[in-house]
């Protein structure tokens, strides 16, 4: 039934793949407040990501580093960079 909803038009795969992630595996990694260093919980999500990214080659992934509102806006758009680097450097 997939095949034939993308075939038709009706879903899209890249759609379908990201309804897929987030139903397979964790979407989001956390931090400790202030920190951009992955602990182990963080590391298992990724590797649990990473496994599901590698059945899919041709796809690519965007990722978002987030903050909370504590502080300047500056500090928290280099904090959330810091976060999601980390996170790429990891995967």
């Amino acid at each position: 039934m997939n095949n034939t909803q993308i075939q038709n038009g009706d879903i899209t795969f890249l759609a379908n793949l990201n309804q897929r992630f987030a139903a397979e595996v964790p979407t989001m990694v956390t931090f400790e407040f202030d920190r951009s260093v992955l602990d182990a919980d963080a590391k298992a999500v990724l590797r649990e990501q990473a496994d599901w990214i590698r059945q899919f080659p041709e796809i690519r992934f965007s990722v978002f580093g987030h903050t909370d509102a504590v502080g300047p806006d500056g500090y928290n758009k280099s904090l959330g960079r810091r976060r999601a680097n980390a996170a790429v450097n990891y995967l």
